[in-house]
């Protein structure tokens, strides 16, 4: 998928590195290191992005990314791209299926396995955004989950119910109805109706994404052109199915609601006072469900100390979350950091290209 070319040449410059899972997609890791000159500090850090949106919904441009402030210190970060994503490739015969099911039974223990292998840790930390962020608390309290340090998540919603609100009941058999026409959709072309000229765009991520000044102009119009992927029909069908019966199951029957009481792991959850999309209460119900003995939940917002509010984009892209944001992360991931040996650079043995 061609992207707007005018501000490619100050976006994020990242390493590109591809790998296959196990149902035949080439899917790629994209790695922002630290700064030349020493080994990496700590766990590698593996980012999953939310629903429709890839490596630039955690930063657009150097100096001002939650990878460039993990980086400064000393955290090797790799951000995984989805199977749908204009980078991910299908390599296997017939149709390559997109869904929910196969994103956390694949995508995400294939991404992990290859930040291990790659880097030589132990073990990598696990940041999710959104969807992202729901999908790490399934990854971790799942039966095949890599060795994970600690975690966090951001505006990531403990169930799907409230999007349908009072209607929700009303909603199942249309569901069933609908449900299996969308699976059918390979998108429905967001990344070019992102992308329009004019002020539409803009106004819709205003009201679902942005907050009032959160970011300028310029940031959203590169957000809009570089940080929006299509939603795949498969994802908007369980994401259907999910918010219809308030129930994480996927397609197979296997339910994973109870995952998130089987999470062991050190957990930060931050919500955003702002967000339209994913309110803090939304945030919180994960949180409370939430098995590990070591979790925090922190709202992010003026009547919690932060200099601003925060919308659901903006919390990853705005000025302002270089100290309310990232700094609660990377000393949340680096608070057992003295115990994890440094992993040298000379550990990362497979090439990597660098793009934008």
């Amino acid at each position: 998928m061609q992207r707007n070319k005018s501000d490619a040449a100050v976006l994020i410059p990242y390493l590109d590195s591809p790998f296959m899972t196990a149902d035949g997609w080439e899917l790629r890791l994209f790695r922002s290191p630290p700064p030349l000159g020493g080994d990496a500090l700590g766990r590698p850090v593996l980012m999953l992005p939310g629903m429709s949106a890839n490596r630039f919904s955690f930063g657009l441009r150097p100096g001002t990314s939650l990878a460039g402030a993990l980086n400064a210190a000393g955290r090797d970060v790799w951000i995984l791209e989805f199977r749908g994503a204009a980078s991910s490739v299908w390599r296997g015969s017939g149709r390559g299926v997109v869904d929910l099911d196969r994103k956390l039974r694949f995508d995400i223990p294939a991404a992990a396995r290859a930040v291990r292998q790659l880097t030589g840790a132990e073990a990598i930390d696990l940041v999710g955004h959104s969807l992202g962020g729901l999908f790490a608390y399934l990854y971790l309290g799942g039966p095949d989950a890599e060795p994970v340090g600690r975690a966090v998540t951001l505006a990531a919603p403990g169930s799907f119910t409230q999007f349908l609100g009072r209607g929700r009941a009303l909603i199942h058999l249309p569901v069933r109805v609908l449900a299996p026409l969308a699976r059918q959709l390979s998108g429905f072309g967001l990344p070019a109706l992102a992308r329009t000229a004019g002020p539409v765009p803009h106004l819709v991520a205003m009201r679902r994404h942005f907050h009032l000044g959160g970011v300028d102009v310029a940031t959203q119009r590169a957000w809009l052109d570089h940080a929006v992927e299509d939603l795949p029909g498969g994802d908007l069908a369980q994401i259907l199915a999910w918010a219809a019966t308030g129930r994480l199951r996927g397609r197979d029957g296997d339910d994973y609601t109870d995952r998130l009481s089987r999470v062991r792991q050190p957990v930060l959850v931050i919500a955003s006072a702002g967000d339209k999309l994913v309110a803090p209460a939304v945030v919180r119900d994960g949180y409370t469900r939430l098995g590990s003995a070591d979790k925090r939940f922190l709202v992010i917002g003026r009547d919690h100390g932060a200099s601003r509010d925060y919308g659901h984009a903006c919390v990853l892209l705005s000025n302002a979350a270089r100290r309310d944001v990232f700094r609660p992360i990377v000393n949340w991931l680096g608070a057992d950091e003295r115990a994890v040996e440094p992993v040298s650079r000379e550990r990362v043995v497979r090439p990597l290209r660098r793009v934008h």
